[in-house]
């Protein structure tokens, strides 16, 4: 099956994650392998942007929540990084596993 738009079972789960990186989350767990590497790898990279941007605006702000939350970006980047080199060694399992988790973790963590 190719990457599409289709809406599937985990629409409801959209959360705070932004319209267009849900998009490519829903396409991403749709994609034939083939096309799994490189979608995976643009998902990331908007992700960090996504983040980059949220991180700009809470400026030079201190405090418990704002050490958290950008203690917890990292943390999930870095699991997204780790699972972006396996994908590209061709190992799709645990990227996909991520894929599938990400909308319950956005729901349960409010960072999108």
């Amino acid at each position: 099956m190719e990457c599409s738009a289709e809406t599937n079972s985990h629409a409801i789960e959209t959360g705070q994650l932004q319209p267009a990186l849900y998009a490519e989350l829903t396409r991403l767990r749709v994609c034939d392998d083939s096309e799994f590497e490189g979608s995976f790898k643009k998902f990331v990279s908007h992700l960090e942007q996504d983040f980059f941007e949220k991180e700009k605006l809470i400026g030079t702000e201190t405090g418990r929540y704002v050490k958290k939350y950008r203690q917890t970006h990292a943390e999930l980047l870095m699991l997204l990084h780790h699972a972006q080199a396996r994908v590209m060694q061709q190992d799709h399992h645990l990227g996909r596993k991520i894929v599938e988790l990400l909308p319950h973790w956005f729901l349960r963590n409010s960072l999108g």
